[in-house]
């Protein structure tokens, strides 16, 4: 797929998906679940779209091409609230493939907000207010220009209006929940993904949840495709999926911190806190993870040159106290990103955020990603007690 707006040099520089495709990891060559992303990407991009509306005149009536496709909207939203907004976005991707609908991307603004997501969902009108514009987030990530825009085709094609979608969700939360599969011939012609899914599709699938896979799909081609996704664990689909669709913009990107070698071992650690009872400064946890890591791969004394630990976390005291840990019982050397605190003077946002993810939230957050996302020897992160996966900021 041609990515027309986004310079190739880009791409190929940092984005690991194109670079798969471009040749740069043997490992990935001739993986299924690559070629699956791949083909839905040439089925249902922009340009695809536009060739079959003007081989029809620019007109719906009579275009069976475009009359035999159905839709699901995707919203994203960034930097705030990065992991619920981009799961919630990848997990209407994964349905999109699975029941081989057209991906249409919409950015989640206030207006969006009030439209889908008040109650019965856990989203207040509060909150809705407070949500960053597309230009804030694409200081951030580049979305990819084949993913086709609602805006964009909701009148060409006679699409429902926001406010009135109907939800792809088997829960009685939903206010305008689907009930049945996903790819039945009765289903709307397009669903949005409603808020209390979130991570919900991709947990069903790897949890190997038959009966609930079968709610949703029910096509045989389908079917095998959910098998070709689940070839890998879910974090490797997540971030492949990540990847297809968007770029971290290059003034994120860590450059200068990086090891220059293949030979050096690079770990990360994401400590995540809740409250802002929660100072960050015990780190008794997190210690014992890294003893566990760090031991197991035999770095037990102060003299060691050959690992990286790179390090994220929403409390300052938190990274003042791993490095002295590690350093001081391991000899690896510790990095974090060059973190930008969050700017009160230029954004305002619900005191809830800043106690939840702490001054470096934002922007902060994706300079804190977009470092330890290249640790390559392993990791520690956060779950939350009787979660399968890891927090979604994770």
């Amino acid at each position: 797929v041609v990515d027309n707006n986004n310079s190739d040099d880009i791409l190929l520089k940092y984005n690991w998906f194109y670079r798969a495709l471009n040749g740069d990891f043997p490992i990935t060559t001739n993986i299924s679940s690559i070629s699956l992303v791949q083909e839905y990407m040439s089925q249902h991009n922009h340009t695809t779209l536009t060739n079959e509306w003007n081989d029809c005149d620019q007109t719906l009536e009579g275009c069976v091409a475009l009359q035999e496709r159905k839709f699901v909207v995707a919203y994203y939203s960034c930097p705030i609230q990065a992991g619920n907004r981009i799961l919630r976005f990848l997990n209407t991707y994964l349905l999109a493939i699975l029941s081989n609908r057209t991906l249409l991307w919409d950015y989640y603004t206030t207006d969006n907000c009030l439209l889908n997501d008040l109650p019965p969902s856990y989203i207040s009108e509060e909150q809705c207010q407070f949500l960053n514009t597309i230009d804030m987030c694409q200081n951030v990530l580049i979305r990819h220009s084949w993913v086709p825009s609602f805006v964009e085709w909701k009148s060409k094609l006679n699409l429902p209006n926001q406010g009135v979608l109907m939800e792809a969700e088997n829960n009685t939360q939903a206010r305008r929940g689907w009930t049945g599969n996903y790819d039945h011939p009765t289903s709307p012609k397009l669903f949005r993904m409603g808020k209390k899914i979130n991570g919900q599709l991709f947990k069903e699938l790897y949890d190997r949840k038959v009966n609930k896979v079968d709610e949703r799909v029910s096509d045989t081609y389908l079917r095998e495709r959910i098998e070709t996704i689940l070839q890998f664990n879910f974090y490797y689909v997540a971030g492949m999926m990540f990847e297809s669709i968007f770029t971290i913009q290059p003034s994120i990107e860590p450059n200068n911190l990086l090891p220059d070698d293949d030979q050096t071992n690079t770990f990360y650690i994401h400590s995540r806190h809740f409250y802002n009872t929660d100072n960050g400064t015990n780190i008794e946890d997190e210690t014992w993870c890294l003893d566990k890591l760090l031991q197991q791969e035999k770095y037990t004394n102060n003299t060691n040159t050959s690992c990286i630990v790179f390090t994220m976390s929403d409390r300052e005291p938190t990274l003042v106290l791993l490095k002295e840990h590690i350093q001081s019982k391991y000899g690896c050397k510790v990095l974090r990103a060059n973190t930008t605190q969050y700017n009160l003077e230029q954004h305002t946002d619900l005191q809830i955020l800043e106690d939840e993810h702490g001054i470096y939230r934002g922007v902060g957050f994706y300079q804190d990603w977009a470092l330890a996302r290249h640790a390559r020897s392993g990791g520690i992160a956060h779950f939350r007690q009787k979660r399968p996966v890891l927090r979604s900021s994770s």
